[in-house]
């Protein structure tokens, strides 16, 4: 479990740690490559244990304007695609990414915390389908858990039943 604030904690399945030959599929979406995403949610539903867990919403962490037009796709949101085609459960991109932040990489901890407060709103929406509600938030890597601790602060705000956090891999020291 990863602590989000003093009383509330969110789940984390991640299908591998980052590194070979799966950090070559995460670097991928520097070449522009959506196809590296497509088998990492593959391998996210093969290797974790989300195929039994409860999932109404999936909710992928978005990019910036900028760089997803940069990129051409958002790696999470294709990663999300999977999971929602084999879950059945919906896609939810109620988050947005309101503010351009520098790359995490290269960041120390406390620096990755900062660049993204505040770095996400949620879009306006029916808040009241979200209540009570299994929410899945999908992203390509986890290293401190700053990106999803934000993302999920403000999904915290609709009260769901839960939240999971669901990543290709992890930085594990």
């Amino acid at each position: 479990m990863m602590p989000i604030t003093t009383t509330k904690s969110v789940k984390v399945f991640a299908a591998a740690a980052y590194r070979e030959p799966i950090k070559t599929l995460i670097m991928a979406k520097k070449w522009s490559d959506s196809v590296a995403s497509v088998q990492l949610g593959q391998l996210v539903w093969d290797n974790t244990n989300v195929p039994n867990i409860a999932i109404d919403y999936v909710i992928p962490v978005p990019l910036h304007w900028t760089r997803f037009a940069k990129r051409g796709f958002n790696q999470a949101h294709e990663i999300a695609r999977v999971i929602v085609q084999k879950s059945g459960g919906r896609m939810a991109p109620i988050l947005k990414r309101s503010k351009r932040t520098t790359f995490q990489a290269g960041l120390k901890s406390a620096e990755r915390m900062v660049n993204v407060h505040d770095a996400f709103v949620l879009k306006k929406c029916d808040v009241t389908l979200y209540k009570d509600k299994h929410l899945v938030i999908v992203d390509d890597l986890l290293t401190t858990g700053s990106t999803v601790r934000a993302a999920a602060k403000l999904l915290f705000e609709l009260k769901p039943a839960s939240i999971t956090v669901v990543v290709a891999c992890r930085v594990i020291d």
